[in-house]
């Protein structure tokens, strides 16, 4: 008898660029390679203005990779259809039993190519962020929502990074999306492994100074404009204070929010104690150079920077958005695969209101003065993120759910030897049909 075929997870994630969910993606995907699933990731390309994680992704050199040139994080109708058709092809050539998205795009294209394989697989989506608000996506949200609740209905089990988060799915999608919800923390690598350039920063620090740092995609709903309007209103405040405070913003910039920080900064005199130090490919050595973390998003899921900022035991400055209160004002109690409470805690951080400018300003005064002012214990911090975001634990759960929702389900086929490419998409490469050695 032949060896058995393991079954195929195929994961959709739009793209893989520096920021957001990719780090944790990959590790993850490299850990179920280890507990009996043939891993295949689809991803995108990058727009413009963001950065492709090539560095990263030669982390994990034997992970197979099909690359769709034609999906896109932007809508563009024609290029949308053709990433469909791709991704539709990919599951029936495959027969995976699982098919994993990640993000919107992808979870709209890769929930809709599911539906089309001849043994249909079990459907899992994680919303690592939203577009479903005002906020998040302005006058376009609502109707993102109505997709996602049509997209739910299609969904088998539905993934929330914290107990916050998934409550806020709930509400936005309804009771019956609810009853197929569960808490999956993400899984962070946290020390600072692999290769990749580490800007150095550490020569920035003004004498006696501080080094606040924001790790991520410059984008509008960042906040990155707020966070300079309540610098320039600190240090007209408190100017002897705020001379010793600089901001670092690491990670690529969207043109115009850059043009825009630099407008606010210019007109409150304080342009040269910022500093736009570019892509990070290794954010927890970077880390290790700052004395905090500030981070004035409109909106947010579960932010990966915050994890990583207090796997380092440093002081955070938040927005309480989204998942971030979880993070900063909870203790996390795990009762099983999938299934996490959320305890009211003393803050480990200092959690802000989004559109309060002179909150904010008074926290990078006193910041600048003290950053240990910030509530909660280095210590503490770095124990907290590195046992609920452990990535081990995490696909060990996410193995456990996929089994869960495929009892009963037949395998998948044996698929052939031999491979012919997907026709839809150029310079789309074969997947291998031979299974991974286990790790």
């Amino acid at each position: 008898m032949g060896r058995p075929q393991r079954p195929i997870a195929v994961h959709v994630v739009t793209r893989l660029v520096l920021g957001g969910p990719t780090r944790p993606v990959l590790a993850g995907l490299e850990r179920l390679a280890r507990r009996g699933f043939r891993t295949v990731l689809v991803t995108g390309v990058a727009s413009s203005h963001e950065i492709e994680a090539r560095e990263i992704l030669e982390d994990y050199p034997d992970l197979p990779v099909l690359r769709l040139r034609c999906l896109v994080r932007n809508p563009a109708p024609h290029r949308d259809a053709r990433a469909l058709g791709t991704l539709a092809a990919a599951v029936r050539r495959l027969q995976p039993a699982v098919v994993h998205t990640h993000t919107a795009k992808a979870g709209c294209l890769g929930r809709l190519a599911a539906a089309t394989g001849r043994r249909r697989p079990r459907v899992v989506h994680t919303y690592h962020g939203h577009s479903m608000t005002r906020a998040a996506a302005g006058a376009l949200g609502p109707c993102w929502r109505i997709l996602e609740r049509l997209l739910a209905a299609r969904t088998d089990l539905i993934l929330a990074l914290s107990q916050g988060q998934r409550a806020e799915l709930a509400r936005l999608l309804g009771p019956r999306a609810a009853a197929r919800m569960a808490v999956l923390p993400l899984g962070c690598e946290l020390d600072g492994g692999g290769a990749g350039s580490v800007p150095r920063v550490s020569e920035l620090r003004p004498p006696g100074g501080r080094l606040l740092a924001f790790l991520g995609r410059g984008v509008p709903v960042k906040g990155l404009d707020r966070l300079a309007r309540a610098h320039a209103r600190a240090a007209a405040r408190w100017p002897r204070l705020l001379d010793a405070l600089r901001i670092l913003v690491a990670g690529p910039v969207e043109p115009g929010v850059e043009r825009e920080v630099r407008r606010v900064l210019a007109a409150g005199g304080i342009g040269e104690r910022w500093r736009f130090v570019g892509p990070v490919v290794r954010p927890v050595p970077f880390l290790e150079q700052v004395d905090g973390l500030v981070l004035p998003s409109r909106s947010e899921g579960t932010p990966v920077a915050v994890i990583e900022a207090l796997g380092c035991g440093l002081p955070v400055l938040a927005a309480a958005v989204g998942g971030v209160p979880d993070l900063l004002a909870r203790d996390w109690i795990r009762d099983g695969p999938g299934r996490w409470r959320a305890v009211r805690r003393e803050p480990r951080g200092r959690l802000l209101p989004p559109e309060d400018t002179e909150a904010w300003a008074a926290a990078l005064a006193g910041f600048a003065r003290e950053p240990g002012a910030v509530p909660g214990d280095p210590l503490e911090r770095r124990a907290f993120a590195r046992t609920v975001f452990d990535p081990d634990r995490r696909a060990e759960d996410l193995a456990r759910l996929y089994g869960a929702i495929e009892a009963g389900m037949p395998r998948p086929a044996a698929a052939p030897r031999r491979t012919r490419p997907l026709a839809a998409s150029p310079g789309v490469p074969p997947v291998p049909d031979q299974p991974r050695p286990a790790v």
